[in-house]
């Protein structure tokens, strides 16, 4: 196939960091591509799709490990056949599995000599260092010979070799592997402060997409070899589904109808289990469910949130060219919540106010209450009670974080003994 030149001075290369045309590459049994796509400068771009999609084949591409493809890959403007590959992987931080089964060396010692492998300045590397083995909780054992760290202990110490040079460009396939949710969590938390301070470019690829669906700004997916989409979030048209369960009393239907009318959307009602998935459009959160089920007064029986993989992807593409149409339109005038850092939990009703100290109790989220108030509103008022929490940060709260105050809430209530 011939190879395809772009203008070098192209506002193609202003805006994006990375761009693929007519990537290809034959092997005996399957061919990856030809496909073309760019990766945005400054975004989080996930890289997703099957076993076998040519995820790996395109990422080693890109990273100069295998050169024998057609078509071109341009870094910064440069195409990456032609510049050197020390030119090339300056910018470049890649997260790979290194086991450090062999290493005796001490984390401190080895990540000194990284350093100076990386070219870094000396006289600022011991602050660096210090810095990423601090924010990986392995500053204690920085002495502590690497071939004695625990699997989870090594992937942070992977993780570490990508972002103490600072790049451009950094590539993560896995990042999560060997970690439980909470140091993954954490871990993308970290990822998403670093693009905001830095603007770094981020390529990243997961199997558990809703852990990271907050923080990626695009998508590229790969499907037996060939691309399927390649765009924003938005154009994606992605939901975040919950499923709801509820009591045998409660006539699933009309909750189907209640949600359509405040606007959201909902997919596989089942009543034989009385069960109904709900999707989350761009902007809403699951407070809003909740509050059209306390102004209906209608409770959940359990509430799960659905994992987003590439299936509920391949059904978003569906969707794209065949809109999802609830059996009900919203009607005028549907509750709203504006402000996406009020968390508003309604029909709480008490005379006594809740004590401040359980309010603040610890949380096994990073979201911590900044300011707490409780709105007492008497029994003989028709107006529903509310329970305030304001969350100043100005991250948006996600579902797991709406899920999770609401638990607390609800933990409160039982030790009140509040109906």
């Amino acid at each position: 196939m011939k190879n395809k030149s772009l203008n070098k001075s192209s506002s193609l290369f202003e805006k994006n960091l990375v761009v693929a045309v007519d990537f290809h590459k034959k092997f005996k049994d399957v061919d990856i591509g030809p496909f073309s796509f760019n990766i945005e400068k400054g975004k989080v771009t996930a890289l997703l799709g099957s076993s076998g999609s040519g995820k790996s084949v395109f990422l080693n591409s890109l990273l100069g490990a295998t050169l024998s493809y057609d078509g071109n890959i341009y870094i910064k403007g440069k195409e990456r056949k032609s510049a050197s590959s020390i030119e090339n992987n300056a910018h470049v931080g890649f997260y790979s599995q290194m086991d450090f089964s062999l290493y005796s060396i001490s984390a401190l010692n080895f990540l000194k000599n990284m350093c100076n492998v990386m070219g870094l300045d000396m006289n600022i590397a011991d602050s660096k260092i210090e810095y990423w083995l601090k924010k990986f909780d392995l500053w204690a054992a920085k002495d502590k010979p690497l071939n004695a760290f625990s699997w989870g202990m090594k992937n942070r110490m992977n993780l570490i070799l990508c972002f103490i040079k600072e790049p451009e460009i950094l590539i993560l396939d896995e990042p999560g592997a060997n970690l439980d949710s909470k140091w993954r969590s954490y871990i993308y938390k970290i990822l998403n402060d670093f693009k905001n301070e830095s603007e770094c470019t981020i390529v990243i690829t997961v199997h558990n997409i809703d852990e990271v669906y907050d923080i990626i700004d695009n998508f590229v997916v790969l499907e037996k070899g060939q691309l399927i989409f390649s765009g924003t979030k938005e154009e994606l048209n992605l939901y975040k589904k919950l499923k709801l369960s509820f009591n045998n009393n409660v006539n699933i239907e009309d909750v189907e109808k209640q949600l359509n009318q405040n606007n959201i959307l909902t997919f596989e009602l089942n009543q034989d289990d009385n069960t109904l998935v709900v999707g989350l459009q761009k902007e809403q959160s699951f407070n809003q469910v909740q509050m059209v089920l306390n102004k209906c007064q209608i409770e959940t029986k359990n509430i799960v949130v659905q994992p987003i993989n590439i299936n509920e992807i391949q059904k978003a593409l569906k969707d794209k060219t065949l809109a999802h149409i609830p059996k009900y339109q919203p009607v005028e005038g549907y509750l709203k919540l504006q402000d996406q850092n009020l968390v508003t939990i309604a029909n709480l009703e008490t005379k006594s106010f809740v004590p401040e100290e359980l309010l603040n109790e610890p949380d096994p989220t990073h979201l911590e209450p900044t300011e707490v108030e409780v709105a007492i509103v008497s029994n003989n008022k028709k107006s529903s009670t509310e329970k305030l929490v304001t969350n100043k940060s100005k991250t948006p709260i996600t579902v797991e974080e709406d899920l999770d105050i609401l638990k607390r809430i609800n933990k409160i209530k039982e030790r009140l003994k509040v109906n």
